[in-house]
């Protein structure tokens, strides 16, 4: 079953011309969707927006680097050169920008600091030292556009 659509004012899709299941003489519907509409809208596509996690350490700039988690050996403390890491995070969001464009990255797009840096396993550092990266990430952020969106923290189960 298919339908044509139409946007309303709104910008909500609006099915047009959706035409009804029949039922045959056992009384099961001759479409398998049951008399549910299939939308289709070639004039669109879905468009997913990334959150930027900032988060894990690079090896190189990490105070322990062995100190890791997941298979991937994502490092989880704190930098050892606040400076560069606030200069490797400014870089990356500038890229971003460059390549996606400021208004898209700015009006469409969010980063987060690290993700649940109040479990032990993603963060080895003190609440303290989290809000230490927590202020040199969103300022670096913040130094490529100050409109940029900078959330957090994201922390499991309502913890700090």
């Amino acid at each position: 079953m298919r339908a044509n659509v139409s946007s309303s004012r709104a910008g909500k899709a609006r099915p047009r011309n959706v035409k009804q299941p029949t039922l045959k003489p056992s009384g099961s519907s001759s479409a398998p969707e049951r008399g549910i509409p299939s939308l289709e809208r070639p004039d669109i596509a879905v468009v997913l927006r990334p959150i930027g996690e900032l988060s894990f350490m690079s090896h190189g700039l990490a105070v322990d680097p062995p100190a890791t988690v997941l298979g991937y050996r994502a490092t989880i403390y704190q930098p050892k050169d606040w400076d560069r890491w606030s200069e490797l995070i400014r870089a990356l969001v500038a890229h971003l920008v460059d390549r996606y464009g400021q208004p898209e990255v700015r009006d469409h797009w969010a980063f987060e600091v690290w993700n649940e840096p109040n479990l032990e396993v993603f963060w080895s550092g003190t609440p303290d030292e989290y809000l230490r990266l927590y202020q040199v990430t969103a300022q670096a952020v913040k130094s490529v556009d100050p409109a940029l969106r900078v959330g957090g923290p994201a922390t499991a189960a309502a913890g700090w």
